[in-house]
């Protein structure tokens, strides 16, 4: 038998600590960085346009509501003036355009209220509109001589 060159009894040492951590390459050191750079511009884009977005449906919601307040005013009084100025009331924020149909009204009529604004967002503009329709509510009261009961809207 022929013994070893490096003398009897060698024996290898194993290390006793905690396995080595795989090594990276150096190429992929920033990668991560790098993606978060190509993400974080499109969730910033998809936060504003949900943002805008909530803008037009609180508009939307606001021009309803004034065509409302609008066709409540216009059952129960004649004239546009007063229902012009309810419906910019209900949403003095947006800039309003009010059509009221008919003008003159009657007991029973059914008057529409048409409300209409305009939103830009960027280079697009919205045009939003909203309406509502109520029919003209009888109003009990003196003729003008005194006498006989009135039924329909009281001028002013």
């Amino acid at each position: 038998m022929s013994q070893p060159a490096s003398g009897v009894g060698c024996t290898s040492v194993h290390p006793t600590g905690p396995p080595e951590s795989p090594r990276t390459d150096e190429g992929e050191a920033g990668v991560l960085s790098l993606e978060a750079v190509w993400i974080l511009p499109a969730v910033a884009l998809l936060i504003t346009g949900l943002i805008l977005t909530l803008g037009v449906v609180r508009d939307v919601l606001l021009l309803h509501e004034a065509a409302r307040v609008g066709a409540r005013t216009a059952v129960t009084t004649t004239g546009a003036e007063a229902v012009v100025a309810a419906a910019r009331d209900a949403a003095p924020e947006l800039e309003l355009t009010v059509h009221i149909n008919p003008v003159v009204r009657r007991d029973g009529d059914l008057v529409t209220v048409r409300v209409h604004a305009t939103r830009t967002i960027g280079p697009v503009v919205h045009r939003l509109s909203a309406r509502a329709v109520g029919r003209v509510e009888p109003v009990v009261g003196p003729d003008r001589a005194g006498t006989a009961p009135r039924y329909g809207p009281v001028a002013p």
